[in-house]
């Protein structure tokens, strides 16, 4: 393969990974994502450099795997060759931790950032709700809002689902009405989930059916 371009290899790995997301069990995801890491390797032993789609693309292949230590090297190239820097990277690199249960790791990493898109900083306001550090996405979601980043509907999915995990009903509804009053963001069937869910987990039955019979979404 020593005639292969940049553009061919970005192509395969992005291909594996897009393979990946439409296979219908893991062990094959698995024997896919394998593939993909392999043509990674070759690619760093041709002497041609990995651009961020490519890392990118790598990073998305080890989350959906859970390679944790491969993500750690490709974070360690990155800062190596000052990818670090790039939003898109970042952002893929911060999900990688994330899913792959490190949600410290995921938090230095997100410091380490230069520059912090929406999709960043919902990212690991998402992956402190998903692991239950519901104050530390709670917080985070201030500090976002701080430094003028407008969130969207992602966003109030994951501000939900902290709300949810901690119990704190009252918040929930509250940061449902600013989604939508101060936002202008229209509710989607995983807003509601996510309220839907945290009422009939502390027994409140009866408030959780009145919401879903007013249920206004975009679907």
């Amino acid at each position: 393969m020593d005639d292969v371009n940049l553009i061919t290899w970005n192509a395969m790995i992005a291909g594996f990974a897009q393979m990946m997301e439409l296979s219908k069990n893991n062990l094959s995801a698995y024997r896919i994502g394998s593939e993909a890491l392999k043509l990674f390797s070759e690619l760093n032993r041709s002497g041609m450099k990995p651009d961020s789609f490519t890392l990118s693309s790598v990073l998305s292949v080890c989350s959906r795997m859970m390679a944790l230590e491969q993500g750690e090297q490709i974070h360690a190239r990155m800062i190596k060759t000052g990818l670090v820097s790039d939003d898109v990277v970042g952002s893929s690199m911060v999900n990688m931790y994330n899913k792959c249960g490190s949600i410290e790791r995921a938090s230095k990493a997100f410091l380490e950032m230069s520059i912090r898109t929406m999709i960043l900083w919902t990212s690991m306001i998402n992956g402190f709700a998903q692991h239950g550090w519901s104050k530390q996405a709670l917080n985070l979601f201030e500090d976002m809002k701080l430094v003028g980043v407008r969130p969207n509907q992602v966003t109030f999915v994951g501000i939900l689902s902290a709300c949810g995990n901690a119990g704190m009903t009252n918040e929930a509804f509250n940061y449902f009405k600013i989604m939508q009053k101060e936002y202008k963001i229209k509710p989607v069937m995983d807003h509601y989930a996510r309220l839907v869910d945290m009422l009939v987990r502390l027994g409140r039955l009866e408030e959780a059916f009145n919401l879903i019979k007013k249920m206004d979404y975009e679907a």
